[in-house]
């Protein structure tokens, strides 16, 4: 859900706009009725997302790819920690031209970013981050409570509470 945030509602052309249309899909378990397979599409203005999500099954060897008119980006999994990406340039007959891979080097497992994110916020005096703005939670939280309910998915009692 992060990289279509930043992919396409981040993109200049989609101004911020909020998916049109949500639709999902989700399988659960059997044993306690968690998510255990859910695929879901946000149609935005002018662009699609389809992302899907398991407990049961292993990362595809493709992580995340985003595509556009002119190429794709593709992120090497784990998609919540990548330390890969690949970006293909096309031609007019969307045959791949070019393509540049970048290597990034880090220790751990990729959430002391959000950490030191915090940890500035903190000592600057900010209540928000510039980079993952309450927008931005607000909308994904809003579109896997969409999710959910079109799946069924109930959580249990007290879990979900406005706190004023």
């Amino acid at each position: 859900m992060v990289w279509a945030i930043m992919a396409i509602y981040e993109h200049p052309s989609n101004a911020h706009s909020r998916p049109v249309t949500i639709s999902s899909s989700m399988l659960k378990t059997p044993l306690t009725g968690v998510d255990a397979n859910t695929s879901f599409t946000l149609t935005f203005p002018s662009s699609q997302a389809i992302l899907t999500t398991s407990i049961n099954l292993n990362s595809p060897a493709f992580g995340c790819t985003i595509r556009y008119e002119r190429g794709s980006i593709i992120v090497a999994p784990p998609i919540y920690c990548p330390k890969k990406f690949t970006v293909q340039y096309y031609d007019n007959t969307n045959k791949v031209v070019r393509e540049e891979t970048r290597t990034v080097e880090y220790v751990g497992g990729g959430w002391h970013f959000q950490a030191d994110e915090v940890a500035r916020c903190l000592r600057d005096g900010k209540k928000e981050s510039a980079i993952w703005t309450h927008e931005k939670t607000l909308l994904l939280m809003e579109v896997f409570d969409d999710v959910r309910r079109s799946g069924g998915y109930i959580l249990p009692p007290g879990v979900e509470k406005v706190v004023q």
